[in-house]
């Protein structure tokens, strides 16, 4: 039987028409943490009364982007320790042992590679290879920017980032298909942001730009041995990036 964590760590998840993933994620953040908080913004499926009856503390609050909903996630949560997670993710049973016996240090933050998935398969190469995130940290020390989307985390008072052992497993997209129409969303809310700072993009980078992060996720990041899979995500990437420009002027315009 898995040693049972006794740190006070909360777990902050946002969500919005979760219903099919929330209960699977419930159970397994319950793997170290009795303090989970969902700050829903206002799905219109079965994601809070589910996640209620599951015991999490739910919150339903408007959208204003992904770093201040996950702040206020952190302000409602018990504990000063957050494990930040996405409700497509899941903790592995390495990592709850690995958290289990770190010696958490209010000035460290706490990195776990996530491995991406398109369907049940772990994706091993392309830009969604395996990488460190950061997402155990304490919040007295340590919050979310105000992007509205690629939020990141303040590191001001950080003396150091620990990497640790056990991985975060990303059940992201349900199919190939699934990929391409989140990257559409996330090409719509990047150009929101760059659109509303009065970024522009000159036509050079509007050309290569695209074609840039093919070569990069099919090439360099050796995308072409994961198959025509492969070279799906990385076209992907590329048609993301050209309908953030064109999206852009867009926004602009109007």
């Amino acid at each position: 039987m898995r040693e049972k964590s006794d740190k006070q760590i909360s777990i902050v998840v946002i969500t919005k028409n979760e219903e099919k993933e929330i209960e699977s994620f419930i159970k397994s953040a319950k793997q170290i943490s009795d303090d989970i908080i969902v700050v829903d913004a206002e799905s219109r499926d079965r994601t809070v009364s589910l996640a209620k009856s599951l015991g999490a503390k739910t919150f339903v609050k408007p959208w204003l982007g992904y770093g201040p909903n996950k702040n206020y996630g952190n302000k409602m949560a018990r504990y000063d320790w957050i494990l930040s997670l996405d409700a497509d993710e899941r903790i592995s049973a390495e990592m709850a042992n690995s958290i289990i016996h770190l010696q958490l240090i209010k000035t460290q933050i706490y990195s776990f590679k996530l491995t991406d998935h398109v369907g049940n398969r772990a994706v091993k190469y392309t830009e969604l290879r395996a990488k460190w995130k950061k997402r155990l940290f304490n919040k007295l020390e340590v919050k979310w920017n105000d992007k509205i989307v690629h939020e990141q985390l303040s590191l001001e008072n950080v003396t150091k980032t620990v990497k640790c052992e056990g991985r975060i497993l990303h059940y992201s997209y349900n199919s190939i298909s699934d990929l391409r129409e989140k990257y559409k969303q996330y090409a719509f809310l990047g150009a929101e942001g760059m659109s509303t700072n009065n970024k522009t993009i000159s036509i050079f980078k509007k050309y290569i730009n695209p074609k840039w992060r093919f070569f990069r996720s099919y090439v360099i990041y050796l995308g072409f041995l994961e198959g025509k899979l492969g070279w799906d995500i990385s076209k992907a990437l590329h048609d993301m990036l050209q309908i953030k420009y064109e999206s852009i002027e867009k926004f602009k315009r109007n």
